[in-house]
Parts: C-alpha cells; structure tokens; sequence
C-alpha cells in the first residue's frame, strides 16, 4: 500500500458523473438552482459547483455545492433521482477505485482502493475481492483502521459500490513480496522495478519495510561498527542474502545465534532488520503459531525472517516449522468441499537467536532433531571476547579482560550505541541491493535485456557463487550444504561491498563467513550429522549408564538391575559389552543397522566375528555364551575429536 499526501486534490466524480465546472451533465431540462442554505455557507464557502449526471457516484475531496444546491462535506456519494428529486447520499469518507487487480494466473482478483483518512492525505489498499464474500465486514475493518469513515446505514451501499466499479486500469496484484520478474521486486509499499504492479493482501500492513533517516548515516553509524565483529557482519550479509536465493535457484534457509543471554544476540538481530525495515516493527519472537509464521514467511519472501528467542517456540512443533521455513510451503488445508486450499509459497533467509540449541530444545518435548532440520537451520556458536562481539570500537566499559563477565558487560555501551543507531537510521540497504540485482539484468542504457542476455547473467552469477564456495573447507555432503549457506551470505556482502553499498574492504565479508562456518563445523563435531549424535549418544549411555553393565568376569556380589550388558578391562580402560537391547537403547532414533555402520566406521568395535559381522559370542561365567557387541569408548572420544 503506497501513502499518498494529496489533501487538496480537485473534487473526482466517478462512473458517468461529470468533473467539469458549469457543463450540462445530462439531456434532462437543467432546473433552477436553490439557494444555498444560509447555516451551511457561514460554516463553510464551496469552492466549487458540480453538476453529476444522475445516478452516478462520486467523490469529491472538498466541499462542493450541487446544481440543485445542495452543499457536500468530502465524501463518495451516491447521486440519484427519488420522486422526480435530486437526492445526494453520502455513503462513507471521500474514496475511489483506482484499478482492477488480477495475479499472473488470472486469479486473486482484487480492487485497489484510494481513500482520504481522517488524519487528510490519500492512502491506497489493493484490497482482494473474496473479502466481499460474506458481509464484507472484514474489508469495512481494514479501511475503518485505514481513516475511513462509513456510517452505519451505509455498510451494504459501499459494498455495492466497490462491487459494482469496473475502472480501465488492470493491475497486477502481487500477493506475496519479492521477485516477479527477473527485473521487479515488490514490497508492501514499494515496487522496485518497471511494471504497473500492487501489493494485494487481506491486511493493510507493511509497516514493517519502513524507512527512517537515510543510507549514509546507516552505513557509518551500523556498518562501519560490524567491521572487526564477524557475528555483526553475519547479520548484515544474511539480510542482503534473501533477495540472492531465487537468482541462484537455491532453497531458504538460515542460521541461529546460539549464545549466552544477554550477550548481544538480540542487538545482532535488530542490526539485521535495520536492512529491510524498521528493527523492533520487522522483527518476530518465534512465540508464534506454525500458520502465524507462515504468513510472516510469505510477507517475507525473498528478504529476511527474523526470529528472537527460540525458546519462546513449542518445542513439539518445532522441528515441522523449521521444515517448512527451509522448504518454503505451507501447510496443505482442505476446504469444507475436501478439495485442497492453495498453499502458501516463499523463499527466505532465516535469523535466529536463543540460549539452546535447536535440538537441544526439541529434546524437551522428547523429539529428536534430524540431519535436515539441523541443516535449514544451521546452529552458529556467538560467545565471542565481548558476549557477541569482538570490536567495541572504542566504546568499551572499564573490565578485567581475563574475566568472561566483566568482558561480556563491557559490551554494553557499545550494544546501546549500535541499538539507537539502528532504531534511527533503517530500511535503505536492502532495497538498493535489490536495485543492484535489478541493474544486472539490464543494458548500459537501462533497456531491459532480453532472455537470452538475463540466462547469460545469471550463469555468470552462478560461476561467481562457485568460486566463492571454494572458500569453504568441507568433508561431507552434509557440510558442503552448510557451506552452501555460508557462501550465499558472503557473495551478497562482497557483491554489497563491490557497489559501495557496505563501506567495508573487499573480502571482509568472506573472511568472516569462512570463520563462522569453521566455527559451526568445531561445535557441531566434523563429519556427517548423524554419525556424530551416534557416537555421543552411545558414549554418554555408557558415562550414564556404567551400573548397568556387570563385571565379564563374574566377580560382582550383587546382582545388576536392568543390565545393559558387561564390561573388562582394556588397557587403562575398559571395553563395554552391549547386548543388541542396550545399544538400540543407547542409538534411541536410529536403525539398529546405522548405529553399528557408523560405530564399525569409527574403529570403536573392538572385536568382530571370524566373518566380519560386529555381534560376537563371548563367554560370561554363569551366563553361557551371549551374543554382544564390544565397543571401546576411547575409539568413540577419538573419533568425536577428530
């Protein structure tokens, strides 16, 4: 929706009225003005005589005096003819239909409507037409909240009207943000790019891609404080990433701040939405509904989600919302007929912060996380010298640098100082990186290429996202996606730097994305995802659980409750004998077949039989000859620190 500030704008008659002062409107014999009332023109002096060509609509943004003499506050009115009478019926605050709106597919029909609210100033709503379907209250909400003011016994006329209006425009009705077009990207209350194009939704918002104070200041006050601080670099690069997504072909995703509390993960957060919107206004807590975070995703499409506090987050839905954020579609619903409802679409970078791990917080409600869910969204340890932060760039508080607190609260000025400059300064960066994208696809003269030239682009594009990736050590298919991930954040703040968007030198973006991703690597353990829960899972049932395994060489006196099998010693240590019950135990979640490939792979099976299976048959005194599987838990902790 685009704000208009139009207070003074000429009276606008509608459908077959006329706008011209002093014309005929009608072959009807024109009858001899009344005299104005008396009580009316001490209030107000019309600018303006109309004379509509009845019946009509129309509205006017002043006050106007009608051929018959009558005088008219601003208003849409209903000019019409009772009993061989003008009638003039005011139906609700001066508003018109400016176009007809349709999506690409021919669907989602819709009316983008002008209205003046009460505060003066024109405001624009593409409202989409099934909220015409019942009463049409819930439209007449959106434009009461809009400044509209309707009286009561007119609800079901200006429903009629806006039903009834046919204008010649036909606009297209976006009814997500982002890209439509390789050169047209749409906000709710600015389109960036050539096309006659609106923002169509249910709601009146799009608040939250405001704008306040201005690129330079940003770029000094926010941008300037990241360098030195690759957390802060992290939250501006994944900002910038989103609009990159759908140029590369790549599926959403994003990254979680995991740190301590009051570290400053919240402030690396408001530094990130201050590059689409206003912080605290674009911002979401992760205390929403699984179809609430749908819709933010589909107001957020090709920019960025910000998502504070995961521990706010039902950890049983958890892990299905994390899918559906990274994989970019709703929830499939039924309509009362049984037939499926469209679902919603969206491709977007996630910012996450919270005190937990993903997984860790999933565990609470007895889930598991999968290699998947920790992929989309990939866990990024912040504790740096400073909470969050490396840099104080000389607004550090007096402390003891030897002291993890003390440094922590040293940050706090400069957490405060980074805070109010990005409360004041926001929502510059992200639209002129995506004019950026747009120039790619263009001739020097500005004339848009054509489909050849934008395929040739973007496979340069890509070539240049390649090489980047080159940066990122990985080992397994499984860190090659997390790098994936890292890459794109670092390509959209090195293509940032390059147009002098970011006032940072060439290859800072890079450097800390590949430190990131290194440390995200360490604290996730090297190595496919499953493999390393596998080999924390048995070692620590075995540190929780050394009462249940029994001496294998029968010397215990008292007997052992719930046995998960027997241990003797190994060198300065011991090898634990699982019977097959334990270990499946022990590897909750996984196949029984995965856990010992993974276990075999490691070299923490100490003994196989003569055929290579890992299930051997030892002797234990008083209990015959039992199948079990000997794991040494040194080989276990060798291969996690590997």
């Amino acid at each position: 929706m685009t704000d208009t500030t139009l207070p003074n704008e000429p009276a606008r008659a509608v459908g077959s009225a006329s706008d011209s002062e002093g014309k005929p409107a009608s072959k009807r014999p024109a009858k001899a003005a009344k005299a104005p009332d008396k009580r009316l023109a001490s209030v107000v002096n019309p600018r303006r005589t109309v004379t509509p060509s009845r019946p009509c609509y129309a509205t006017y943004s002043t006050w106007v005096q009608t051929e018959c003499g009558h005088i008219l506050p601003p208003g849409l009115y209903f000019h019409g003819i009772r009993d061989e009478k003008e009638t003039d019926n005011l139906i609700c605050s001066p508003l018109e239909i400016m176009a007809i709106t349709s999506d690409e597919r021919g669907e989602n029909f819709g009316r983008l409507i002008r209205l003046m609210s009460s505060g003066g100033g024109w405001r624009e709503w593409a409202a989409p037409m099934e909220m015409l379907a019942g009463d049409g209250s819930e439209l007449r909400a959106v434009l009461l909240n809009l400044g509209a003011t309707i009286p009561f016994g007119q609800r079901r006329a200006l429903m009629d009207y806006i039903m009834a209006s046919n204008p010649k425009r036909h606009a297209m009705a976006a009814t997500r943000t982002g890209w439509h077009g390789p050169a047209l990207f749409v906000m709710p209350r600015k389109v960036i790019g050539a096309g006659d194009v609106v923002f169509q939704s249910s709601e009146s918002g799009g608040h939250e891609y405001s704008q306040g104070g201005n690129l330079t200041a940003w770029q000094a006050e926010v941008a300037d404080r990241c360098v030195g601080n690759p957390v802060l670099i992290l939250s501006v690069c994944a900002a910038l990433a989103g609009p990159l997504l759908a140029q590369l072909d790549m599926d959403g995703g994003g990254f979680h701040l995991l740190g301590d509390s009051s570290g400053g993960k919240s402030i690396a957060l408001l530094a990130s939405a201050s590059v689409w919107g206003k912080p605290l206004d674009f911002w979401r807590t992760w205390n929403a509904t699984s179809t609430g975070l749908e819709g933010v995703a589909t107001l957020r499409n090709d920019t960025l989600l910000v998502l504070d506090e995961i521990g706010e987050a039902k950890p049983q839905d958890l892990g299905g919302i994390i899918y559906a954020l990274g994989n970019g579609t709703g929830r499939q619903r039924g309509k009362v007929s049984g037939l499926p409802r469209p679902t919603q679409k969206w491709r977007v970078i996630v910012f996450s912060s919270g005190e937990y791990t993903i997984g860790k917080h999933m565990a609470t409600a007895g889930a598991h996380i999968k290699a998947g869910q920790e992929l989309r969204l990939l866990d990024v340890p912040v504790n740096r010298h400073y909470g969050v932060f490396d840099n104080l760039h000389g607004l550090e508080l007096p402390h003891d640098p030897n002291n993890v607190e003390d440094c922590k609260g040293a940050g706090r000025v400069f957490a405060e100082t980074l805070k109010h400059a990005a409360a004041k300064h926001y929502g510059h960066l992200g639209p002129a990186f995506v004019e950026l994208l747009i120039k790619r696809v263009q001739r020097p003269d500005g004339s848009p290429m054509n489909a050849e030239e934008i395929e040739r682009a973007n496979l340069e594009l890509r070539a240049v996202y390649a090489e980047m990736r080159k940066a990122f050590p990985v080992g397994t298919g499984q860190e090659a996606r997390a790098a994936a991930r890292f890459a794109i954040a670092a390509l959209a703040g090195e293509m940032a730097i390059q147009a002098g968007l970011l006032p940072w030198a060439p290859g800072t973006a890079r450097e800390a994305m590949v430190e990131l991703y290194n440390d995200w690597a360490d604290y996730r353990g090297r190595g496919q995802s499953e493999d390393i829960k596998i080999l924390r899972a048995v070692l620590g049932f075995i540190d929780r659980h050394v009462s249940r395994f029994a001496n294998a060489e029968g010397t215990d006196t008292a007997p052992t409750h719930n046995r998960a099998g027997w241990y003797r010693a190994h060198g300065d240590g011991r090898l634990y004998l699982f019977n097959s019950d334990a270990l499946a135990e022990a590897a909750q979640g996984f196949d029984l077949k995965r856990v010992l490939a993974c276990l075999d792979n490691a070299g923490a099976i100490e003994e196989h039989r003569t055929n290579g299976s890992p299930c051997k048959q030892v002797r234990i005194p008083g209990e015959g000859r039992p199948y079990v599987y000997v794991i040494n838990p040194a080989a276990l902790q060798a291969a996690l620190e590997e």
